[in-house]
């Protein structure tokens, strides 16, 4: 069988680069380079992407870039945003950065009788030919049986054997005029992947022009409704907005907490409804079904949580593990720590990050979100009889508990930077896979940069002094205050002059919210008498170290991570078992892909042969079982090679759209199915952090999990 499937990019590819040139030209009073260069640039990106991942992902890469062209062009507003333009100015400029990489490696000259044994000789690699004027880019990789040729005017070609691949590009060799040799670089397995970056460009998002378009709002400050009605949006977040509703005539302030994420219908429901309620102070505002319910807020409220109930004994046995991984990613040694030992100095840095950047109720959610998820980690698994219902179950449940480990790992790492920097020792690094960062440094792109650490007497005078200091002079406000072995967090939020929130998180027994000073000062006071205080001179002292409110558009809640996000990840989670999804006897499937368009693309197995199916409109546990429940339709064209199913009104619509390009997977002897190893990247890290025989026996271990990663693996 020779070519089983060709797919066209030539018109995205025309599309997008005209945007980008227009782009350039609207920041450049002259434009640096053609509009072809800008096109190949784009296209060499797009290779990368197509070969280290698959078409989907490449699809999305054409797609996010539009989008975020497109959120710019949307009106002379967008235009201006200073974020948006200098987001996409950084990712136009990797674009060029990456293809600079590729451009330093040199040409060869390959005689044309010796193109067939040059091509068999190397089981994986990558090829980039020219052809007279016809630039190519081949993709050789024996382990994932991925054979590829990508035309730079903008076809791919896919094979489902490598001696088909060589075939065609034998004959387009021998087809051609040119001299006896061809122009060609050569990039030995996973090298050419080497020369890219992409995975923090392209992130201009609506949420971005959103968050313009409320501070613009905010600077106008006050909206008149009438001559004695005035509306102020004081904060605006994902879940929620919060508005101050001011009446002249009836002498009230209002703080409306509007439970919607839209801010245009937020502030019609606050002119609608603040007259309803009879009382100053804060109220809630939520819709149920088609009915809204409001709520008034306490002057005080609890919730409570221990970090040692609630997090340190239900991970006890995986705090090791978690303790390493984090040793290996700074230049910090967790490992002599007691799995047992607390986190009071980074869980309340983590808790302030939350209220700074999604406010004193995002604060609460985080700590939610840490117990719920901790309790998923803790439960005993369902027993579930059905092998695919279990797969998924399994696949999701596995994902929340790494996302979760990984923010445990956070969490320790803001633990120590909070203790060297209350007493004064070494400012500690994170590392990535190619460099070091301090911590402060991260700290301050998530929105929070730290300010002054000062020593406070323990007196119920300076008490005093202090938080009536921080209501004079502060709309908001962060600090860690620290005993001698403990610490807790402090936030406050100005909504107006009479109101306002306090906050306490005592990572040890609760969180306790506060509307008035005279409740927050008592509970100070309280938590003092409950820890041992420092001493200097004869005099007992606490030490509060402040942070002041930092820009930021990096921060990301785990908690309130969006449906594409989470089912993205799931995805991706799940494509690691590779084909392991049971549909039916004889039947077995994998995912490929999840989009941004909630499409679900499957890959099943029958016999030896592959059909993909896409399951359009659904998330990815929806998608599976929409895909089993209708498998004997799917399979009753067995000529159909590509099937795109939906669910709507009228039922199940079934297309089949490819018919007799099957690609066929054979397993050889000796072969088996891999799983993903979870360790690759810890391994990788530990090897640059170590020299000489040690560092080179740890990249001889990476190298030989690259070698067994894929689908199927030769047992040697």
């Amino acid at each position: 069988m020779g070519r089983f499937k060709k797919i066209n990019i030539n018109d995205d590819i025309e599309r997008i680069t005209l945007e980008i040139v227009k782009y350039i030209k609207e920041h450049s009073v002259e434009l640096p380079f053609n509009i072809e260069s800008v096109r190949r640039v784009l296209i060499e990106n797009y290779i990368y992407i197509l070969t280290y991942k698959n078409e989907y992902a490449a699809n999305d890469f054409l797609i996010k870039i539009e989008s975020n062209l497109s959120l710019y062009n949307r009106d002379k507003f967008t235009k201006a945003i200073d974020f948006i333009v200098k987001e996409i100015n950084a990712s136009i400029e990797n674009l060029f950065v990456n293809n600079s990489y590729l451009t330093n490696k040199n040409y060869q000259k390959l005689n044309k009788t010796r193109v067939n044994p040059v091509f068999q000789h190397y089981p994986s690699g990558s090829f980039h030919l020219k052809i007279e004027d016809k630039d190519l880019f081949i993709q050789i990789d024996n382990t994932n049986q991925l054979f590829k040729i990508i035309d730079f005017e903008g076809t791919v070609e896919f094979f489902s054997k490598k001696d088909d691949l060589i075939h065609t590009i034998n004959q387009m060799v021998k087809n051609s005029i040119a001299d006896n040799s061809i122009s060609y670089r050569f990039y030995a397995k996973n090298e050419y992947f080497n020369f890219f970056t992409l995975d923090k460009y392209w992130q201009v998002t609506p949420k971005d022009i959103y968050a313009e378009v409320i501070n613009d709002i905010k600077a106008k400050k006050q909206v008149h409704i009438d001559s004695h009605l005035t509306i102020e949006l004081i904060d605006s977040y994902s879940y929620k907005n919060i508005f101050i509703v001011r009446d002249s005539n009836e002498n009230s302030e209002k703080i409306l907490h509007i439970y919607l994420n839209n801010i245009d219908e937020a502030f019609l429901i606050a002119v609608a409804k603040h007259r309803q309620l009879k009382e100053n102070g804060e109220h809630l505002l939520y819709k149920l079904d088609k009915d809204w319910f409001f709520t008034k807020m306490k002057d005080k409220s609890v919730k409570y949580f221990s970090q040692t109930s609630d997090l340190l004994i239900p991970l006890e046995k995986i705090m090791g593990r978690i303790n390493l991984v984090a040793s290996a990613e700074n230049n910090y040694n967790f490992s002599h720590f007691d799995p047992l030992s607390g986190v009071c100095y980074g869980i309340s840095l983590k808790y302030l990050l939350e209220v700074r950047n999604n406010g004193i109720e995002g604060g609460n959610k985080y700590l939610h979100w840490l117990k719920e998820n901790i309790n998923l980690y803790k439960d005993k698994k369902e027993k579930i009889s059905d092998k695919l219902e279990k797969i998924i179950f399994d696949s999701v449940q596995e994902y929340e508990v790494l996302k979760l480990i990984k923010e445990i790992k956070e969490i320790k790492f803001a633990q120590i930077f909070q203790m060297e920097r209350i007493y004064e020792k070494i400012n500690y690094t994170i590392f990535d896979l190619t460099k070091a960062t301090e911590y402060r440094k991260i700290l301050a792109e998530n929105g929070l940069k730290a300010s002054n650490a000062n020593r406070l007497e323990s007196s119920l005078s300076q008490i005093n002094y202090h938080l009536e200091y921080i209501m004079q002079y502060y709309n908001e406000y962060y600090a860690i205050i620290a005993f001698k072995t403990h610490a807790i967090a402090l936030a406050y939020k100005r909504y107006s002059n009479n109101h306002y929130k306090f906050t306490l998180f005592d990572s040890n027994s609760e969180l306790t919210e506060f509307s008035n000073i005279e409740s927050i000062k008592d509970a100070l006071i309280k938590t003092m008498g409950s820890y041992t205080l420092n001493k200097a001179d004869g005099k007992e002292y606490f030490i509060i170290d402040e942070y002041k409110r930092n820009p930021t558009t990096k921060y990301r809640s785990l908690w309130d991570q969006n449906e594409i996000e989470l089912h993205k990840g799931i995805a991706e989670n799940i494509k690691k078992i590779g084909f392991s999804l049971p549909f039916k006897d004889g039947v077995v499937g994998r995912v490929i892909h999840y989009s941004e368009q909630r499409e679900l693309i499957l890959e099943l197995k029958i016999n030896s042969k592959l059909v993909e199916v896409v399951a359009k409109n659904v998330f990815v546990d929806e998608g599976i079982f929409l895909v089993k429940n209708n498998l004997d339709k799917i399979l009753e064209n067995n000529k159909s090679s590509k099937v795109i199913i939906m669910s709507n009104s009228d039922g199940i619509d079934i297309q089949f759209t490819e018919f007799n390009a099957h690609q066929k997977m054979s397993k050889p002897k000796g072969y088996l199915e891999f799983n993903d190893v979870y360790y690759r990247d810890l391994i990788k890290i530990n090897s640059y952090l170590l020299n000489g025989k040690k560092s080179f026996s740890l990249n001889k271990i990476v190298s030989l999990i690259d070698t067994l990663r894929g689908i199927f693996i030769l047992i040697k």
